[in-house]
């Protein structure tokens, strides 16, 4: 199990890595800094570089929502790309220091159309994001509380658990 989920991060890590070739910028965040809102008009392709970021959505009741804890190599963002007036659709706050390349989309879009291979990679991270969101939400729907509960803290025991 250890070691095939190494060979998947380093996947993942692989097609990533490619991305640091577009010309972008460094974004550094202090712990509790917001590196976009919701409904801020969407400018950038982020990549988390170090650090943990919280993607966040509010409730019109006030409470926090917390989709997901991206951490180095996840994308962030990329959802506005090729929306004609993009905005931010959830909030991303750093979880601790944290630093993140940031690409403008026009840019971005300029290299994926010239370099397919680059497209494709996106594609593959896009579709194991969204198999890991899935999986989430099925188990958060399906299986009653205690289930989510258990599923919920089985997935944090295999993504950031140590073994001992």
């Amino acid at each position: 199990m250890e070691e095939r989920k190494l060979k998947q991060q380093d996947q993942m890590e692989s097609l990533v890595r490619h991305f640091y070739e577009i010309p972008g910028k460094v974004v550094m965040l202090h712990d509790g800094e917001y590196l976009f809102h919701e409904g801020d008009t969407a400018r950038y392709f982020y990549i988390v570089r170090s650090g943990q970021i919280f993607i966040t959505k509010y409730a019109m009741s006030g409470r926090v929502l917390s989709l997901r804890l991206a951490s180095r190599g996840s994308l962030i963002g990329e959802l506005p790309l090729y929306e004609k007036d993009p905005v931010y659709i959830f909030n991303a706050v750093a979880q601790s220091a944290a630093e993140v390349y940031a690409i403008e989309f026009p840019v971005l879009q300029s290299y994926l159309e010239k370099k397919p291979a680059l497209a494709i990679n996106l594609l593959k991270i896009m579709g194991a994001h969204m198999r890991k969101q899935h999986s989430k939400f099925r188990d958060l729907l399906l299986y009653g509380k205690k289930g989510a509960l258990y599923s919920t803290l089985i997935r944090l025991a295999n993504s950031y658990g140590k073994e001992t």
